[in-house]
């Protein structure tokens, strides 16, 4: 289940940051309230968790999605694609050194794709 969270996540954040999810779409708040009654109900489900994220980041709700994401990261600190989304979203938000850590992390750990590299390469560039 590691992996699949990894997986949406940095499917949402990779949205976010190409600006094709809107932030406040209508429609989504219904979404959010199931997603996010599903992450209470099943807080070890990282499926749940994943799902809440990306919910959270389609309704605009960065400060939700990363905080679901950092207490996904306190499990799975070693999860580099998680922290590369984190990254992406600290820079969506405008905090600059936290998504500096983060991308410099996720480089550190080694995990990521090649294509996943060169992203966090970029990120740290417009820091």
């Amino acid at each position: 289940m590691h992996s699949s969270f990894s997986m949406i996540l940095g499917f949402a954040a990779a949205l976010l940051c190409t600006g094709i999810l809107p932030a406040g779409a209508q429609g989504l708040y219904p979404a959010y309230d199931d997603a996010f009654s599903a992450r209470i109900a099943n807080p070890t489900d990282n499926g749940a968790l994943a799902q809440f994220v990306t919910v959270a980041v389609n309704a605009g709700q960065y400060d939700q999605a990363i905080s679901s994401i950092e207490q996904y990261l306190i499990k799975h600190p070693r999860d580099a694609r998680a922290r590369l989304s984190a990254s992406r979203l600290y820079y969506h938000v405008g905090s600059y050194e936290l998504a500096r850590r983060q991308a410099q992390y996720g480089l550190e750990v080694g995990d990521l794709s090649a294509d996943e590299q060169q992203e966090a390469v970029r990120l740290l560039a417009r820091i």
